[in-house]
Formats: C-alpha cells, structure tokens, sequence
C-alpha cells in the first residue's frame, strides 16, 4: 500500500504542477500583452516584466485550486483510462486507501497555499506598487483613497485622518482630532508625515497643534513629536492592498481595531475566513476529481466527464465569491458565509464518491 500511495501521490502532484505552471505562464503573457499594449502606460519593458513576476504569488494563491481540480482530473483519468485504477480495486484497495493519499496532497498545497498568501503575496504587491510609484503610475494617493479626505479611524474619542499611505508604508498629511465626552473638540493636531518607530509608537514631523478652550484657542508647534496609537503598519497594509491580498495576522489585527472601536468588521472578517479557508479548497477539488475520472476508453464520455468536473470546479469559485458577497449583503456570520460552499462540494463529493462504488 505504501508503494500505492508514493505513486497517487507522485502522479497526481506533478500533474498539479504542471497544469500550475501553465496557467501562470498564461496569466503572465496576459498581463505583459495587455500592459505593453496600453498606449497611456509609462512602464517600460522591464518594469512591466518585474511587475508581471511580482503578481505570480497573487496568481499562484488564486490558481492553485483550480489546478489542483484540473492536475488530479488528469492523473486520475489516465489512471482509469489505462485500467491502473480498476487494477489498484482489483487487488484490495478500498476507495479510502485511494482517497487518503490523494486528501494528503490536497492538504499538502493547501498548506503550500496559506503560506504563499501570508508571506509572499503581500511582499510582491509591493514590490509591484513601488514599481508603479517609481514609474509615475499608479501613485499611493490614488492607490488608496477611499474618501476625497483620505482615510479615516477611530479610537475611542480620538479621531484620525490619513491623507496618503506611502508604499514605504510611511504616513503623509496626518491629522489628529480628540473630542470630549460631550463631542465638543479639544485639540487638533498635524502633521507632515509620519514614520513608524521599533518601540510601537510614531514620530511626526513639522508638527502643529492647536487647543481649543471654552475661553481661547492656543497653538503650538515642534519639528519632531512622538505618538502612541494603536494603529500599525499591519493596518496600515489594509489601506494599501485588497483585502484578498492582506495576510491573515493583518486581516485579524484591523478587525479586532474595528470591533474595539464598534465599527461594522463584516467585510474584513469575510475575507479573513476567506483567507483561512480558500486553500482547503484543494482537498475538496481534488476528491471531487475522483468520481469524475472513474471512466474507461471503452465506455467512452471521457471528455464530456472531464468537463463536467472542470465545470464544477469553477463553479466552486465563484460560489465562494458569491456567497461572500450575500453574506455582506445580508448581514450574515462570515464564517457561515465563508464555509457554506464547502459544505455543499463536500456533500456533493460523498454523495457521488457512494453512488459510483455502489455502482
């Protein structure tokens, strides 16, 4: 069974890669085609083509389910087409000895997955933005605006104003508001810009100050101050990239500064258990390819099989962002939200996976 197991394993796994590689490839040329096309575009052949790499993590954390569908349909088809499956069942196999290994492959680039969405996605999109910074393209002020003021915080009566987030992750036009209890403002403070220091807190430079008195309002200003906030570089991140391009510590961290200050985390909260979830979308696809490829070249219906499951691959996809969308519409638990279409691809693999051995 061990010998089994390294050879479901090997086929299955190179199929994976290979069909992963594929697509990379032709998202890339996609990408270098469209940008080197564009006549409005300042980005010269090797900025375009550094920015074309830099999207590979994006792409290899969004494809590799998909993949994974496309590899293990594949592998199992020839295995099924050459008689090698019904030989494996022929000499005792049961169909959980076969779905083990192919389950721990699933697991194995799920895994390979998070990882690539924790720590690579997030430093080549970056790297892309400074790029486009440098280039003149696609500067911070219009990468992340979501008001005509910039962003804005909350902490409890102190509220913050962001004028621009820097892809050096350094903070521009900064203004501080601090309210009393009755909503009355007591100072207001600006700054240039401002650059996170090692011990959590911020040093803002050419600062003013003004305090606002029932009897008179005062200023003050200074070349360098420091100040402790609860903002960091990792919320910062959020206001720079797509939420489905944050790491997970990153996603988790803005939320609990949104539930802390009783602002609404819904849309952030989704895309965490997104984030968490979407890899094991591998394990399922993968399984869902094994009662697809359970065909012989004598019964024919080969291709039109193959299709089916590659079909119902995608439709995965875009029911995970559908349901994500209905549960922001809808007000509902993110995590329902987010784990419903695996539980409907799960069932809908048992159920299959039975009626086939059954028959």
């Amino acid at each position: 069974m061990k010998t089994l197991r390294r050879y479901l394993v090997k086929e299955v796994l190179s199929s994976t890669l290979l069909v992963l590689c594929a697509l990379l490839m032709l998202f890339l040329v996609i990408e270098l085609a469209n940008e080197l096309g564009d006549a409005q575009s300042r980005l010269g052949t090797l900025k375009t083509l550094l920015i074309g790499v830099a999207n590979i993590p994006a792409n290899s954390y969004l494809l590799l389910p998909v993949a994974a569908l496309l590899g293990s349909l594949f592998a199992l088809s020839q295995l099924s087409a050459n008689s090698e499956y019904t030989v494996m069942r022929a000499s005792g196999a049961s169909v959980w000895q076969i779905i083990l290994p192919l389950a721990s492959v699933g697991i194995c680039l799920a895994v390979v997955g998070f990882l690539i969405a924790e720590f690579a996605v997030p430093a080549a999109e970056t790297l892309a933005q400074r790029a486009r910074a440098y280039a003149g393209v696609g500067k911070a002020q219009s990468q992340a605006q979501r008001f005509k003021s910039g962003f804005w915080f909350r902490e409890g009566k102190t509220f913050i104003n962001i004028g621009n987030v820097m892809p050096d992750k350094s903070l521009a036009d900064v203004r501080i508001f601090t309210f009393d209890t009755e909503g009355r403002l007591i100072d207001l403070t600006r700054a240039q810009s401002a650059v996170h220091l090692d011990d959590e807190s911020w040093k803002l430079t050419n600062v003013s100050k003004m305090r606002f008195a029932p009897e008179r309002i005062t200023s003050e200003s200074a070349p360098q101050v420091s100040w402790k906030t609860a903002l960091t570089p990792n919320v910062m991140n959020v206001l720079q990239l797509q939420p489905d391009r944050l790491t997970a510590s990153a996603l988790w961290e803005y939320t609990n500064h949104l539930q802390r200050n009783n602002q609404k985390s819904n849309r952030f909260e989704a895309a965490l258990w997104g984030k968490i979830l979407y890899p094991l979308a591998c394990v399922v696809l993968i399984i869902l390819a094994l009662p697809f490829s359970q065909v012989s070249r004598r019964a024919g219906g080969v291709g039109l099989r193959v299709f089916v499951g590659i079909l119902l691959g995608l439709v995965f996809i875009i029911l995970n962002r559908l349901f994500s969308f209905l549960g922001l519409l809808y007000d509902w638990p993110p995590a329902l939200a987010s784990l419903l279409p695996y539980a409907m691809y799960l069932t809908l693999t048992i159920v299959m996976i039975y009626r086939v051995e059954k028959r």
